[in-house]
């Protein structure tokens, strides 16, 4: 399995922190066949608990889904642009 994390955004404000962006899977089948790949977008809320320490007091996520309009799809998988192929 590989994870890309893609953040869009951190929101400080005060005590209260938000962050969202998207988490790219790509799945390996243990019986062989091509990967899976899944994109999911997130939104994560944090709280301080201390002057150094946060914790995620809300995680949110759900599929996301591939956009198409006049013939053009929408880029998925960023991580993948640049990366060298999946063995």
């Amino acid at each position: 399995m590989k994870l890309s994390i893609i953040i869009i955004d951190i929101v400080v404000i005060g005590d209260k922190a938000y962050d969202y962006g998207w988490h790219e899977f790509t799945l390996k089948p243990k019986n062989g066949g091509p990967p899976l790949r899944k994109r999911e977008r997130y939104f994560e809320l944090w709280t301080r608990k201390s002057s150094d320490s946060w914790k995620v007091s809300l995680h949110i996520t759900n599929s996301d889904v591939r956009e198409e309009l006049a013939g053009h799809v929408s880029h998925w998988f960023l991580s993948e642009q640049n990366a060298p192929a999946i063995n």
